[in-house]
């Protein structure tokens, strides 16, 4: 995660890049895993598109919603396949 931490560092400093799609997808982050990424989202304003599907996200997912609410730019957002709800 270290590594899509960096990069999204780097783009929130470009002003000359436009349209970014990051997915991250079936990668077991968990709760934990996300929070350094979610740091660094709010930054990012040429981040149109985010992939969090099949991430292993649980069910609490405030510090996710804070996170994508405070980048204005991102306009599709994917969270498919997470929230392992056990059925009865």
């Amino acid at each position: 995660m270290c590594v899509c931490r960096s990069l999204l560092g780097g783009l929130s400093g470009n002003v000359n890049v436009s349209g970014v799609r990051l997915d991250v997808s079936c990668n077991e982050l968990g709760g934990q895993g996300i929070q350094p990424l979610l740091r660094e989202l709010e930054g990012v304003a040429c981040l149109t598109h985010l992939n969090l599907s099949d991430t292993g996200l649980d069910p609490n997912m405030a510090d996710v919603i804070g996170a994508i609410s405070k980048n204005m730019k991102l306009r599709h957002i994917k969270l498919g396949k997470n929230f392992n709800a056990k059925t009865k």
